[in-house]
């Protein structure tokens, strides 16, 4: 039985019934004939009619229990497939609907590891490894993190003056660059220099909040280059525009436009650092998939089945565990504890 979303009180039945093939060899039944009453006419209800399987269950369990804390710290903002043609484009949410303001109401708040002057570091939902993927390297927690400013802006840049030492955008800027160096020392160090990190952000004029994600991955890799040839060849794969090795500094942002990033470190332990930044310049009016960097990152480390972030979400006790283990072993480098 569908319920009626109307001011009608008369219900609505849908019957289903099971019709072999025709023509069958058993010779079963395979055509049906029905009389169809007026939606006028009052017809009571047959007996084991059951509610609609639709109208309640159009998601899964798993995803039901998780809607609440979907709604933070997850990795996108929106997803990258094509809308339909003149189909009119919603509004960017607010703060107090948006996925990573701190005013939203629907709040993951143990997802939180640290909140600065300008910036917090959060676990990421959905981490592309698990809590043991990196067991052999020291870590019992995934390694997949988040740095979100406190401001509502869809770009560091759109925060201030980049000039101005004193504004929203460079202090911001900093701090966030804090928690990555920070998380960089943290990784290594931990590892025994077997990890570095993997750092990517999608810098779009029309995004909703800016933020950057940082992965650990095996420095061995990072060292011979993988990292950045991995994501040099998906990006030719999708046509999409050349990498370009540059430090895109926050005055450099102004005439860059809009862009894709990736940081990738590793530290040997001998004053051998290795950083590299890639940045891949983007149109504002092209699509680019916003799952680009935990796509490339998953098939470098073997990790396809967890591309999907929806997918991997843990329960909510495994998530606090998780922060609790990453809060003790970055308390020497957190400096919002100073």
């Amino acid at each position: 039985m569908h319920e009626a979303k109307d001011t009608s009180d008369k219900p609505k039945f849908t019957r289903f019934i099971s019709m072999a093939a025709f023509g069958n060899e058993e010779k079963a039944k395979a055509l049906y004939a029905f009389s169809l009453p007026s939606i006028d006419t009052a017809v009571e209800i047959p007996p084991g009619t059951t509610p609609s399987p639709f109208a309640s269950h159009d998601r899964s369990s798993k995803k039901r229990a998780h809607d609440g804390s979907y709604s933070r710290f997850q990795q996108d903002e929106r997803d990258h497939r094509p809308r339909k043609h003149g189909r009119h484009r919603s509004p960017p949410p607010g703060p107090d609907k948006c996925f990573f303001c701190l005013s939203n109401p629907n709040l993951s708040a143990h997802m939180c590891c640290s909140i600065g002057d300008e910036s917090y570091l959060a676990t990421a939902k959905g981490p592309l490894p698990a809590s043991d993927t990196f067991a052999k390297e020291g870590l019992n927690f995934p390694g997949h993190f988040i740095i979100i400013p406190l401001s509502h802006a869809p770009t560091v840049i759109s925060m201030g003056d980049p000039t101005d030492a004193e504004s929203t955008a460079v202090r911001t800027y900093k701090e966030m660059t804090r928690f990555r160096e920070s998380l960089q020392a943290m990784l290594a160090k931990r590892s025994e220099y077997k990890l570095g990190a993997v750092t990517w952000e999608i810098s779009r004029g029309r995004g909703i909040h800016a933020h950057w994600q940082l992965l650990a991955a095996p420095a061995d890799i990072i060292r011979k280059g993988l990292v950045e040839a991995a994501f040099k060849v998906e990006a030719e794969n999708l046509s999409y525009p050349e990498f370009q090795t540059t430090d895109l500094t926050l005055e450099k942002q102004v005439e860059f436009g809009d862009y894709f990033r990736v940081w990738v470190w590793a530290d040997d332990g001998d004053s051998k650092i290795k950083g590299t930044s890639l940045v891949m310049p983007l149109d504002p009016d092209s699509r680019f998939d916003l799952q680009l960097g935990r796509r490339v990152m998953g098939k470098l480390l073997g990790l396809e089945s967890r591309l999907v972030w929806q997918n991997c979400v843990q329960e909510e006790e495994e998530e606090k565990e998780d922060v609790e283990a990453f809060r003790l072993a970055f308390k020497e480098w957190d400096f919002t504890l100073t």
